[in-house]
């Protein structure tokens, strides 16, 4: 089977570097920084390099689970929503809005291509009104 080369732009942070990343069919066999990336420059950071990982990492979570006690459970994302919904809403009651804080993570606020995510991010801004908002360069620029 033939190796592939793609281009992508890491997920991961603000910095939203350049990424070259090599496969055989799906399996990844290396992540290196994209030397053509006007921003990056074929620099990344160990955060990108572990992109690699996740595919096999059999601890990565790929579906809604919810607490049941002291088990978690597999569930589907209506059963899930449905979960955030019970537990939600009679905080809000009793609290208001400034009960309810949002954390907004990258790249759902710069990357022009996830604008459906960005979108999604606006609207849920939006309808629960709450002024309390967290973002991510307070969480992952800053190591202390």
């Amino acid at each position: 089977m033939e190796t592939k080369t793609s281009y992508a732009t890491c997920p991961l942070c603000e910095a939203t570097c350049g990424l070259e990343i090599v496969t055989r069919g799906s399996e990844v066999l290396s992540i290196r920084g994209d030397e053509q990336d006007v921003f990056s420059h074929g620099y990344i950071c160990p955060k990108a390099y572990s992109l690699k990982e996740l595919g096999v990492d059999g601890d990565c979570i790929r579906e809604p689970m919810v607490r049941r006690g002291d088990q978690w459970l597999k569930v589907s994302w209506d059963d899930a929503f449905a979960e955030i919904e019970r537990g939600l809403l009679p905080i809000l009651q009793e609290h208001g809005r400034d009960a309810l804080a949002i954390y907004v993570a990258t790249p759902t606020r710069i990357i022009p291509s996830s604008s459906s995510a960005a979108v999604f991010v606006g609207v849920l801004l939006s309808t629960w009104a709450t002024p309390t908002r967290i973002i991510s360069p307070a969480c992952s620029i800053f190591p202390y």
